[in-house]
């Protein structure tokens, strides 16, 4: 009966703390992760590393894609570009004065 004395309790989240985790459920952000992750994959089984980090996989996206290379086929290339067209994408509707304004106010502009 005093299993209650090894129980270990949690502080309770903070405000900033409790928007953060809303923000990366969001479905732009999962999306994003999701959009890299793919891409990071298909690399890696071409034997193309891609760092984590954005300013990394930027500069390293641009590489592959400026000059040709033998470890992309021609069918892949075209894929790898509409994955770093749509990352593009997301990263602008993330980073969109109107959602960090809604962010700041507690709304959202999702439909759904």
């Amino acid at each position: 009966m005093m299993q209650w004395l090894t129980m270990k309790f949690v502080s309770l989240k903070t405000a900033h703390q409790l928007d953060l985790q809303a923000l990366h459920r969001e479905p732009l952000v999962s999306q994003r992760t999701r959009t890299i992750n793919q891409i990071r994959a298909f690399c890696w089984e071409r034997g193309i590393a891609v760092r984590q980090g954005n300013r990394s996989r930027r500069a390293k996206l641009s590489r592959i894609l400026a000059t040709p290379s033998d470890t992309l086929s021609p069918r892949m290339l075209p894929i790898i570009e509409a994955l770093a067209l749509d990352l593009r994408r997301l990263d602008d509707g993330l980073s969109s004065p109107a959602r960090s304004r809604n962010s700041q106010n507690g709304t959202s502009d999702a439909k759904g």
